[in-house]
């Protein structure tokens, strides 16, 4: 399994659990569960204490993520710019996809203010979002799940 490989690279040592852990998301984009078990035995940390590192930092992810994952910045410039309006109106515009296609996810702050209203589409910042250029990506994810 990657995860011994990994913990044998940083010879076990249970103080570099948050690189363990980084570099196993690194190659899955996500942490699976069989990863974190075989991790935990490798250099004998009993799950509780990795479940609680994982859970305490908000970047970790335990499912798979879609195949466009979209983060809508809901920080102060962006919220007033009405981003939960345009996040309500596009999530409606993709409902039709597989739940594995498209995920959307409200984020604290992108650090892109002066773009505000801010959207993260597979890492690409889109600013100065609008009903208009939401619907415009919205046909777009839906065109990309046509192909």
């Amino acid at each position: 399994m990657l995860s011994q490989e990994i913990a044998s690279r940083y010879k076990n040592d249970k103080t570099a659990i948050i690189q363990m852990l980084n570099a196993i998301q690194d190659h899955y984009g996500y942490l699976p569960k069989d990863e974190i078990i075989s991790l935990s035995k490798s250099i004998m940390l009993p799950m509780s204490k990795i479940w609680g590192i994982i859970t305490f930092y908000s970047h970790y992810k335990l499912t798979r993520p879609a195949k466009h994952p979209v983060r809508v910045c809901s920080g102060t410039a962006c919220h007033v710019k009405n981003s939960k309006l345009l996040k309500d109106v596009f999530e409606e515009l993709i409902e039709d996809l597989p739940e594995d296609e498209v995920s959307v996810e409200s984020v604290a702050c992108l650090g892109c203010c002066a773009l505000a209203p801010v959207f993260e589409v597979n890492g690409e910042v889109h600013g100065g979002m609008t009903k208009k250029k939401v619907e415009e990506l919205a046909s777009e994810l839906h065109g990309e799940e046509m192909r």
